[in-house]
């Protein structure tokens, strides 16, 4: 007769073993089109354009970078464009989705919105980047370019709004 202890002993060995196939190599796809860049930023030097569901093999996290292999080939993807996995097998009994949520890894069966790319260490050793901020001035709108824009495809008029004031009262 089996007792209790070697029971337990076999599923806490199962469960490791199984875990452990599991996270040997992080899979993904690719949810829509996207460069394979040689480095981990924008502006690095584009090796080749991934179509969506586009199966790799994640590498390494740097920020919000993944450093991902699709057969031979090696590149960096954007974290938010890699859809993670922790079965591709149909009959997937639970177990893997519940290491998943215990070791924070995706599912697959619910969407997160926010800053995926950021943990505590990215935040912690946060500097300013003056080359990123002046990127944005590309993005400067004048009143007047604004002005125009409103009239022209969106077709677009002005409306007068009532403003309403801390007592409550239109004004």
């Amino acid at each position: 007769m089996i007792g209790k202890r070697n029971v337990l002993t076999a599923v806490v060995l199962a469960s490791l073993a199984y875990a452990g196939a599991a996270f040997a190599a992080s899979s993904g796809v690719i949810a829509d089109r996207v460069p394979l860049r040689d480095a981990p930023n924008s502006d690095a030097a584009t090796i080749a354009n991934l179509e969506a569901q586009t199966r790799v093999v994640i590498l390494q996290r740097k920020g919000a970078w993944l450093q991902v292999e699709i057969g031979s080939q090696r590149g960096w993807v954007r974290l938010l464009s890699v859809r993670t996995a922790v079965s591709d097998t149909a009959g997937d009994s639970g177990l893997g989705k519940v290491f998943a949520v215990a070791t924070g890894q995706s599912t697959g069966s619910s969407v997160t919105t926010g800053v995926r790319g950021l943990d505590k260490e990215s935040i912690r050793n946060a500097a300013p980047n003056p080359a990123e901020l002046s990127k944005l001035d590309a993005w400067v709108v004048t009143a007047v370019d604004a002005g125009t824009f409103a009239q022209t495809a969106p077709a677009l008029r002005a409306q007068t709004m009532t403003y309403v004031g801390a007592n409550g009262e239109s004004q």
